[in-house]
């Protein structure tokens, strides 16, 4: 019903997904990232510590996809945890505060 409606209304908001080709670097505090099949994004990525704010329940730490064949140029900054999932294809910059785990498969694994 309207909960569960509620939640995925939620789940949506905190996803940032990306195709095509973006520039600039990309920031983010709180939710997944996906950077789609033969993206480009140029500038990097970081990831910061969100500051303040309340926090309902433990939550998993955000997932962050980098898809096949896509490009993230510029360094990848992780300030907290998060779970990094790079494609074999992909290429991307440095990485601090994550390590990433390749995958060949046509989508990142489900943890």
């Amino acid at each position: 019903g309207e909960d569960v409606a509620r939640k995925r209304r939620q789940e949506v908001a905190q996803e940032a997904d990306f195709y095509g080709s973006m520039d600039g670097a990309s920031k983010f505090v709180r939710g997944d990232v996906t950077v789609g099949v033969g993206s480009h994004v140029k500038g990097g990525l970081r990831v910061e510590k969100p500051n303040g704010g309340f926090h309902l329940g433990k939550q998993r730490p955000p997932r962050i996809v980098i898809g096949p064949d896509a490009v993230v140029e510029g360094a990848l900054v992780f300030e907290h945890p998060v779970v990094l999932y790079v494609h074999k294809t992909a290429k991307t910059g440095p990485v601090s505060g994550a390590t990433a785990k390749t995958f060949d498969t046509p989508t990142a694994p489900k943890e």
